[in-house]
């Protein structure tokens, strides 16, 4: 799970030739991406720096003037301990920015203007309104310019959940160096201190030798593009689609289906539906007797049990065929009631279905006598003029999607045995 929710491995960098930092106020470019510019710096790349507002906020009219110049100069003084340049300086009064139609366009008009490649901007989670403002503009403008545009969104005053950590330990040093400039905030809040116990977490997940590390969530224009509003999707949706549900609803239904006559050997092959480690599945078990099935309850360990009869004898095709009408899953596989899972079967065959474009997934079976040892083993690649040879796929190794039937796909009801390699 931690390695599907945070990365488990550090970049030193992030390429790019042409770096534009958008920064709220004069003190977020260090905070939020301080080490990211060393790195661009030193691996030569042209970093353009735009302080959004004036960072004049909470001070009186007679001395605001005085007090933006002063931060302007800091932020200057720590442009010179990253070693990028000069900042550009913005006029939006501070905790005005507001997300809008204009605010786009003048984003859309500096990222041309500087031919960014990598453009670091805020993260949309930031709980301060010009950190948001920001981050919602840069999103929405690389969005309309689609592309290999990356934009690298950060996190100051909200962790965000990351795709990319950036090493920064061996300037760690200089980065808390440039937040030490900014000593008129320093005297409300130790930042520099806050700051460096955040990069210091960021190390969590990586090896010992990392101990301070800057946090990205990095998309392309592309991507940006195909799903604007992914960024801004709950924790429940965006951990359901990296398969981690939060509930058994979040994860596809799966249908067992037993045809059965009612053999003492049912029970073991519903055990091992039990012990699946998969977490959302019906069992629908056809009563193929003619109407003598003994009862079975409503559930099977603690999935739902349903038990299908309509009062007729069945054989092997027709059974299969009435599992499939009955099952509501949206992926189906077999189980004949002498057979057996193994607990994590189910799962498995899941993990590959949900890959795109695939429509059937099945896995080896091993083949034991009563004492339970092996005498055979079915798990051959898939050939599929070797198939027409022999059937090297028994029944309950394949797990399919629901679509494989509403296009027609039945068992022959004219074959009495071997319907299921047919």
């Amino acid at each position: 799970m931690e390695t599907l929710l945070v990365p488990s491995e550090a970049a030193s960098v992030i390429p790019a030739e042409r770096v534009l930092v958008i920064a709220p106020h004069p003190d977020d470019e260090v905070f939020g991406c301080g080490g990211a510019i060393l790195r661009h710096v030193a691996a030569g790349a042209a970093v353009h720096v735009r302080i959004w507002t004036s960072g004049g906020y909470g001070t009186l009219p007679g001395q605001q003037a005085e007090y933006i110049a002063m931060r302007q100069r800091e932020c200057v003084a720590a442009a010179q301990v990253l070693g990028y340049g000069t900042p550009e300086f913005g006029k939006a009064d501070d905790r005005g920015v507001v997300y809008g139609e204009q605010l786009v366009l003048e984003m859309l008009a500096l990222i041309g203007r500087t031919q960014a490649d990598l453009v670091y901007a805020p993260s949309v989670m930031e709980m301060h309104p010009d950190h948001r403002a920001l981050g919602m503009a840069v999103v929405e403008a690389a969005r309309r310019r689609g592309g290999a545009l990356r934009v690298a969104q950060y996190e100051i005053g909200v962790p965000l959940r990351p795709n990319l950590l950036l090493d920064i330990t061996d300037v760690a040093a200089r980065k808390l160096e440039a937040m030490q400039c900014f000593k008129s905030q320093l005297e409300k809040q130790r930042y520099d201190l806050d700051v460096a116990a955040l990069n210091r977490y960021r190390s969590w997940t990586l090896p010992p030798q990392v101990t301070a590390a800057e946090a990205y969530l990095v998309a392309t224009g592309a991507e940006l593009h195909g799903d604007p509003l992914g960024l801004y999707q709950s924790e429940h949706v965006k951990q359901r689609a990296l398969g981690l549900p939060l509930d058994s609803r979040d994860l596809p239904l799966v249908s067992v289906m037993i045809r059965s006559t009612d053999r003492a050997s049912l029970s073991l092959a519903l055990d091992s539906v039990a012990m699946q480690t998969y977490q959302n599945i019906e069992v629908v078990v056809i009563d193929a007797t003619g109407g003598g099935h003994r009862p079975l309850g409503d559930w099977c360990g603690r999935f739902p049990l349903r038990l299908v009869q309509d009062g007729r004898k069945l054989d092997r095709a027709p059974a299969a065929n009435a599992a499939l009408e009955a099952a509501r899953g949206e992926y189906l596989i077999f189980l004949d009631d002498d057979d057996l899972f193994l607990p994590h079967h189910v799962a498995r065959l899941v993990d590959q279905l949900r890959n795109e474009g695939v429509v059937v997934a099945y896995a080896g079976v091993i083949g034991v006598d009563e004492k339970g040892a092996e005498i055979q083993r079915f798990n051959d690649a898939y050939d599929p003029v070797k198939l027409r040879m022999g059937n090297y796929i028994p029944m309950h190794a394949a797990l399919f999607r629901r679509a494989a039937v509403e296009q027609g796909a039945r068992f022959d009801e004219s074959l009495p045995v071997c319907e299921d390699w047919d």
